[in-house]
């Protein structure tokens, strides 16, 4: 569902805070991004988009939520 990073619209981007094996995965500093930063997405093809981050929410561990898309 959504859109690709670096088309028009709403793009929701999957990763992991942290693991076992990975204890500072990708998204390891999400907390500290504010409105109005700016996000480099790198994709598989070695093809950089940037975005603007326009809202930040946070949910539980164990919450589902439903307004993602």
């Amino acid at each position: 569902e959504g859109v690709r990073p670096g088309m028009s619209g709403s793009a929701v981007i999957a990763g992991h805070y942290n693991g076992k094996k990975t204890p500072r995965a990708v998204f390891y500093d999400l907390n500290t991004l504010n409105i109005g930063d700016e996000v480099v997405i790198m994709s598989a093809k070695r093809i950089e988009t940037s975005d603007i981050v326009v809202k930040v929410e946070s949910y539980d561990y164990d919450e589902v939520p439903t307004n993602v898309f």
